[in-house]
């Protein structure tokens, strides 16, 4: 008598008869087709970006755009809401950046692979006067423990409106363990007139990954 599994998969048992084999393995292929179906574990292939958003899916399963743009084409992955490259987007749950007295940040965030790629603009709102080296002020925190780096990260900044010589390396942004994000002074008597900004593209491992 055939038997099933627990994903509903047929196979023949001792007791089937030789000559039934054939059919036992049809039905074997068929429920083997009906669980991987119904399972979403084939990835849906379609020619373009807007087929592919067209389909609703469950999260984790895999797209592939074969012959759209090039920016288009290869594989994508299901978030639950939508199709993406692989990456979800992080907000104000996972983030605080507040307006204060001395800047107005800006950003977007996001998690790939176990890696969170924060994109920061501070926008200073009044004179900074000189600043010694490794000097910091607050500007953000990170809110959730797992997406807080495992170590102290030093990471680099831009601004071409620095009153020091070498306005390029001024700044550079510092995250630490405990969540807190600052913008740190990379020079001696460092300083940036209002209106000028401070740009980083920063990303760090994950602390859980």
């Amino acid at each position: 008598m055939t038997a099933t599994t627990a994903h509903g998969i047929t196979y023949p048992t001792g007791s089937d008869k030789i000559k039934d084999l054939p059919d036992h393995l049809k039905q074997m292929a068929d429920s083997i087709d009906t669980a991987i179906t119904a399972n979403n574990a084939l990835p849906v292939v379609v020619a373009t970006k807007t087929a592919l958003d067209a389909v609703n899916a469950t999260a984790g399963r895999i797209g592939i755009v074969t012959n759209d743009t090039s920016g288009n084409n290869g594989p994508y992955i299901h978030n639950g809401t939508g199709w993406t490259r692989g990456s979800v987007t992080l907000g104000p749950g996972v983030f605080e950046f507040r307006e204060v007295t001395n800047w107005r940040p800006e950003y977007r965030a996001w998690l790939s692979a176990g890696t969170v790629h924060l994109s920061l603009r501070l926008n200073r709102k009044v004179d900074m006067g000189a600043m010694a080296i490794f000097s910091t002020e607050s500007v953000g925190r990170i809110l959730v423990d797992k997406f807080k780096p495992p170590y102290y990260m030093h990471l680099p900044a831009f601004t071409g409106q620095s009153t020091t010589n070498s306005p390029a390396v001024a700044f550079g942004i510092q995250i630490q363990p405990a969540g807190n994000i600052l913008i740190e002074a990379l020079q001696n008597n460092v300083g940036i007139k209002a209106g000028g900004n401070v740009q980083a593209m920063l990303t760090w491992p994950c602390a859980f990954n």
